[in-house]
């Protein structure tokens, strides 16, 4: 049924039908005129809704399907009056959602869906009504964010988001009012901010993410160390991460950098008040070139530098 009535003046009842065979319906009712109730239809083997109510009319209630099977929602309601419940779809097997709800006026909660399948979202929400929390998404397959929130009304907490793999964020709040603390994000694909990441949006400095060379800390032990320590990292020789370990006897401010052989600082893996206790730092160096850099601890009490290998 894929290409079904596409751009056509059909606008009959058709509730009734026996869909239950159909496994493409990508592109069916995409057009201006449909809009006839079809919500008992048994979608179950479909994979396919690619298109099918874009730029169409259609705001009837399908929020009952089961569409466990979908793999694909591309551009799916995209300019079309869709503004349903459909927050109990079981989307898990979905793969793509760009442009899903591009240009429509859907404002309904889907904070529980699971889009670990995920890899495509550029568009997502663009010019749409969209102002939900979404913050628990596990979004860690996704490759593509441009222009995702971008003229739209979004201002929800994402900063839990893992963004390891994502590619592209090209203007992905441009336009929009969002303004939530996302400086956790370790943004390791992008080696700085994209083209109007941000641009028309009150996303303060301090709330972007880190681009490039990413760290991570954690405190693995409540004992507390006597003497200040830098271990070596481990592994060494490493490729593209490593993990640095120091001990504080006391809590004070601790500043961590990488430089190059030649003396050039390449990173700030830290710069910040910590507390006394055994210290991990997880360095991510994906962006920098295979060589040899020193890594240096610095406190008002203690300085000590090493040496580790980057092999790629």
């Amino acid at each position: 049924m894929g290409w079904m009535f596409d751009g056509s003046p059909f606008n009959q009842d058709i509730g009734d039908w026996d869909v239950s065979n159909v496994t493409d319906m990508r592109w069916m009712l995409d057009g201006r005129h449909f809009n006839q109730y079809i919500g008992n239809w048994d979608v179950g083997i479909v994979t396919s809704m690619a298109g099918m109510f874009r730029d169409s009319p259609f705001n009837q209630p399908i929020g009952n399907w089961e569409v466990g099977n979908v793999t694909d929602m591309t551009l799916m309601f995209a300019e079309s009056e869709f503004s349903q419940p459909i927050g109990d779809w079981d989307v898990s097997s979905v793969t793509g959602m760009s442009s899903m709800f591009r240009g429509s006026p859907f404002d309904h909660p889907i904070g529980k869906w699971d889009v670990s399948s995920v890899s495509e979202m550029r568009w997502m929400f663009f010019e749409s009504s969209f102002n939900h929390p979404i913050g628990n998404w596990d979004v860690s397959s996704v490759t593509d964010m441009s222009y995702m929130f971008s003229l739209s009304p979004f201002d929800q907490f994402i900063g839990n988001w893992d963004v390891i793999n994502v590619m592209d964020m090209e203007s992905m709040f441009r336009g929009s009012p969002f303004n939530q603390p996302i400086n956790t994000w370790c943004v390791t694909n992008i080696t700085s901010e994209p083209l109007n990441f941000s641009t028309d949006s009150p996303l303060e400095p301090d709330n972007k993410p880190i681009w490039g060379t990413c760290t991570s800390t954690s405190i693995y032990s409540e004992e507390v160390p006597t003497q200040f320590i830098l271990n070596q990292n481990y592994p060494n020789p490493f490729n593209p991460t490593t993990q640095i370990q120091f001990s504080l006897p006391v809590s004070t401010v601790v500043r961590l950098d990488v430089f190059s052989v030649l003396g050039q600082r390449t990173v700030t893996l830290l710069n910040e008040h910590m507390p006394a206790g055994v210290h991990t730092v997880q360095f991510d160096a994906r962006s920098l070139s295979s060589g040899v850099y020193i890594y240096r601890l610095s406190t008002p009490e203690f300085t000590q530098a090493r040496l580790m290998n980057l092999i790629k």
